[in-house]
This record gives C-alpha cells, sequence and structure tokens, in this order.
C-alpha cells in the first residue's frame, strides 16, 4: 500500500471509531423515553450510607454561607435509561432568596462528587440557576437562565448567585420560598418545563403512555452533541481552572467511590422504552446499511456491496435471533462501513453454553446457507449468481469463525476461561499475531487495518487483565454485581496508573466487570462442550473443500 493509500485507510478508520461512539449514545437516546418527573419528600433513613455522606457533604460551607437546611427529596429521572430515584439534599437562604439543591454528581472527579444547584424563581415565572458543573448546562427548560463555574467556592457561588439574580430581577421580584414543599414543587415544575421544552422543539413526541414521550431522531442527535459539548467543557474548564484533579487523601478516594458506585447502580438493566413502533431506531440501522453498502461500493462495486452487505444481515441475523431466544433485551443491529456489523443488546443471566451458541449462531447459518447454494449450483441449477453468493457467504462467515478475538470465534474460545485467568490475554495475542498474519497472505486491507488495531491494543489488553486480576482477589461473592463493581471502582481509585481515568470510563469499566464476573464461569463439561461445537461449526467449510477442491 502506498502511504497515501495508509493515511486514507488511517483517517477513515479515526472518523469510524469517532462515529461509533457518537452512534452508541444516539442509540441510548432512541432505546428509552422521556418520563414525566414525579417526586416526593424522603427521610435520611431511607438513604444509602453512601448516599447520606454525599447529600451532606456540603452542609457546612452551605450553612456559612447563610443556607439552611429543609429536607431531602427525591425524584424520577426524566431518562428512563437510569432506573433508580435521584435523591437531593434540599436548603434554602431567605436572605436572597434562593433553593439549594445538592446532588451525588453522576460524573464525579476528584474533589468534586457532589452536585450544586442555587436556584430562585421571580414572579415571572423565570429562574435564575447557578450551578457548580457546567455539564448541567445542557438540558435547561427555556424558563431558567443557568450559569455555571466549576472552579468558584460555594461563597464565590453564591455571589455568583446574587449577581445574576440583580441584573435578573430588575423587571420581576424574587418569589417567597417557602419550605420543602414549595421546594419540591418548584423543582417538578423546571423538569415539567423541560419536557414541554423537548415537546416544542419536537427533541420528543408524545406516545400512547401519557407518561412516556420518544425521543425522536433529531432530538437524539441534538442531545448527544450537547452531551458531548457539555463534557467537553467540563474537562476543559477543570483543566484551566486548576480544578484537583488527583486524590489527595484517604476520604476523597472513598467519596469517589461512593459517587461512581451510584451511578453505576442507577443504570437501569432493562431501561422502559416508549410504546409503540421505534421508527426513529430503525431508520438509524437502515442509515447505517446504507453507509456501508456505499462504502464498498466505493471501494469494489455496487454487485460486490450488495452480496456482502445481504451475508453480513444474514451472519446477524442469526446473533440476534439467538440473543432474543436467550432471553437478551433491546437486541438491535448497526452496520458498519467496511468492517461488518454488530449486534447489541442487554444481557440477562445466560448460561455459557448459551452465549457460546449466541456467538456460533451468526457464522454457523451462514457457512450452511453457503454450501447449500454451493451444492445446488453444482449438482442442479448452476448459476453464477448463486456460486458468488456461496462464495461470499463462505468466506465471510469462515474468517469470522477463525479463533481470533475480535472474531465470533476468538471471543467464542474467550468464554472458557474465567475473566482473569491469563487464557484470554493468550487469546488476544495470538489473535493479533494471526490476523497480521492473514493480513500479509492476503494483502487485505480491511484485515491489514484490523490487524494493526489489535496489535496496537495489547498494551491496553495487558492493563485490562491486571485490573482483573487485582478485581478477582477483592472479591468474595463473584456473583455480586454491586460487590464486584465496588472492588473494581476501589481499585481503580487506589492504582496510580487509573487515576487519568474519567468517569464514564471507570463507570464503564465496572460495570463491564460486574456481569463478567457474575456471569457462571465455564466447567470442564462446558469446556469439552464448547470444544465439540467450535469444532463443529467447521463441518460445512471442511464439506466444501472435500466436494469442490478447486472452488477457492
Amino acid at each position: 500500500m502506498s502511504p497515501i493509500a495508509v493515511i486514507g485507510w488511517a483517517v477513515f478508520a479515526y472518523a469510524l471509531l469517532r462515529g461509533l461512539r457518537y452512534l452508541f449514545v444516539v442509540r441510548v437516546f432512541l432505546t428509552c423515553a422521556h418520563r414525566e418527573a414525579q417526586g416526593t419528600r424522603i427521610t435520611p433513613q431511607q438513604l444509602e450510607p453512601g448516599q447520606l455522606e454525599l447529600l451532606t457533604l456540603l452542609d457546612e460551607p452551605l450553612a456559612a454561607a447563610g443556607f439552611r437546611h429543609l429536607g431531602y427529596l427525591q425524584t424520577t429521572p426524566v431518562v428512563t435509561y437510569a432506573g433508580k430515584p435521584l435523591p437531593c439534599s434540599v436548603f434554602v437562604n431567605d436572605v436572597i432568596p434562593a433553593y439549594a439543591f445538592v446532588r451525588p454528581r453522576v460524573s464525579p472527579a476528584a474533589g468534586a462528587v457532589a452536585d450544586l444547584q442555587i436556584q430562585t424563581t421571580l414572579e415571572s415565572g423565570i429562574s435564575v440557576a447557578t450551578f457548580n458543573s457546567p455539564t448541567s448546562l445542557a438540558f435547561m427548560p427555556p424558563d431558567v437562565r443557568p450559569v455555571a463555574d466549576p472552579a468558584r467556592s460555594i461563597p464565590d457561588l453564591v455571589e455568583l448567585h446574587q449577581y445574576h439574580l440583580a441584573y435578573a430581577s430588575t423587571d420581576s421580584n424574587p418569589v417567597e420560598h417557602t419550605g420543602l414543599d414549595d421546594a419540591l414543587e418548584r423543582l417538578l415544575a423546571s423538569l415539567g418545563g423541560l419536557r414541554t421544552h423537548f415537546r416544542e422543539r419536537r427533541w420528543t413526541v408524545a406516545t400512547a403512555d401519557s407518561s412516556l414521550d420518544r425521543y425522536t431522531l433529531w432530538g437524539a442527535c441534538v442531545l448527544t452533541r450537547k452531551s458531548f459539548l457539555a463534557i467537553g467543557a467540563r474537562g476543559r474548564r477543570t483543566k484551566s481552572q486548576g480544578v484537583p484533579q488527583t486524590i489527595s487523601s484517604e476520604k476523597d478516594r472513598r467519596l469517589l467511590v461512593e459517587a461512581d458506585l451510584l451511578a453505576v447502580l442507577s443504570m437501569a438493566e432493562h431501561p422502559e422504552t416508549a410504546p409503540g413502533t421505534p421508527w426513529p431506531l430503525m431508520t438509524v440501522i437502515a442509515a447505517t446499511a446504507l453507509l456501508s453498502w456505499v462504502a464498498m461500493d466505493w471501494v469494489w462495486n455496487a454487485y460486490v456491496a450488495t452480496l456482502v452487505l445481504a451475508a453480513v444481515a444474514f451472519h446477524e441475523g442469526g446473533h440476534a435471533l439467538a440473543m432474543r431466544l436467550f432471553g437478551y433485551r433491546d437486541v438491535h443491529v448497526f452496520f458498519v462501513p467496511m468492517l461488518g456489523a454488530m449486534t447489541v443488546g442487554r444481557s440477562v443471566t445466560a448460561s455459557v453454553r448459551d452465549r457460546l451458541a449466541m456467538l456460533l449462531a451468526g457464522p454457523t447459518p451462514g457457512l450452511w446457507l453457503g454450501l447449500l447454494l454451493a451444492a445446488i449450483d453444482q449438482a442442479w441449477f448452476p448459476s453464477f449468481w448463486l456460486r458468488a453468493a456461496a462464495r461470499v457467504l463462505l468466506i465471510l462467515n469462515g474468517l469470522n469463525l477463525l479463533p481470533f478475538t475480535p472474531l465470533d470465534g476468538g471471543r467464542a474460545l474467550e468464554l472458557l476461561g474465567r475473566p482473569e485467568s491469563v487464557w484470554r490475554l493468550v487469546v488476544h495475542a495470538a489473535s493479533a499475531v494471526g490476523l497480521v498474519t492473514l493480513a500479509v497472505i492476503t494483502h487485505d486491507p480491511v484485515l491489514i487495518a484490523i490487524g494493526v488495531f489489535w496489535t496496537a491494543l495489547f498494551p491496553r489488553q495487558w492493563q485490562s487483565w491486571q485490573l482483573r486480576r487485582l478485581v478477582a482477589g477483592r472479591i468474595t461473592h463473584r456473583t455480586d454485581f454491586r460487590e464486584v463493581a465496588r472492588a473494581t471502582l476501589e481499585t481503580l481509585a487506589s492504582q496510580p496508573r487509573y487515576a487519568a481515568w474519567r468517569a464514564a470510563n471507570r463507570q464503564a469499566t465496572a460495570r463491564v466487570l460486574g456481569r463478567e464476573f457474575s456471569e457462571a464461569a465455564a466447567t470442564s463439561a462446558d469446556r469439552a462442550w464448547g470444544v465439540i461445537a467450535y469444532a463443529s461449526a467447521w463441518i460445512p467449510v471442511g464439506a466444501w473443500f472435500l466436494l469442490n477442491p478447486p472452488a477457492l
């Protein structure tokens, strides 16, 4: 390959990875619903110890700034991707006047694990709100005038709030702030205003269920963009304004773990979806298929693009059908230009054999169909189209069955060992060598890109294996998701090598390891069954070579 071609493929790979990252967040909105907010009073006894510690973290500085504590509230999260109610501690300042709401931060950082919102409502219906996190600015109804500054202390935030309040209240006076019930009413009114705002912008639409709205495709894209901008702004402000980035004490470490754990546990195992046909999600799936076809048509031609896309769709359909049969939720297929497709879903408790069958359900039907088409072509109905379709099915599914990760064959082999065993590291290393060797033999640019990428990931895989070993040494009950997630977060907080990880990476790692460790481990019988099943999947390839050796 020429240097220009290498650069072109590198740019394509970078754009593809960025696009997939964006697509995954869009999918979150399209597989969830926007919920009507509800709230209620709660007592300290209803809070978990970690929640209570985070909610009381700002008690003293808020008291010093003139706020008195009113009590605790909890509200349902407006996005059904989160399942548990969100608690907050409520304060009032009779001088300004204003309410202060303290919540555990969903995206905590060292030294910043609690979100603070200071809010004053004016007689005009406008609210002036001051935050200590710019992430909160991404989702604000039009009747809120927000400002955020993560670098200010609480007294400075109160002063900033007073400054903006003085500017906003020249034409309207603040209303009286009377107590906890009034605070709850205003909080729910603000969330209700957000729902109305989303509807007016056509970011959501009403459904047959009056409590649930569906996100539109436009709304999912806009809100995804806002989320990325808010997170990026938070990172830039944090670095430029000197917010602490390192854990300076054991208390900071413990609070960071508690905040991360609450965020992990708040995610719904199966998000509530809006009723009706999810046309926006189906549109995204169709768009990824079309984009895949266009990319293959550009590299090869329309004929090859159509054959490959059909073979990939049949392959992923096998995965999707098996996942549904084994009880997976939110199963969807997304096509990836030049790399095939991926079937995603939310797992449930499944045996090792179920998971192996789910992985082999992709390539195996395609291999048998390819063999059947080849036999029909040779014995009854010779056709160029049958030969071409058989060849595409056999080659694509045969390659996918190779014992290399991230292919299905390699992932099946990974299941035969525990998450912390060196077996997975060996499989990854062997996969990198095998993919590079296969790429050199075939001179295929896609295989070259995958092989180089998988080789470059080995240091990260080594780090991941070390993390899994450390987590395994901390836990006593492997099937306890909460214990594994906490052990993962404690390990990340205590190891300097993971200090630079962002909250999203820490929490995603805790969720992944929590699921991996809680899944049933392979027994000797499972390993024997897996080896037999994997070997049996190659029967169509062997039969094709025996019946027609020169076909390739």
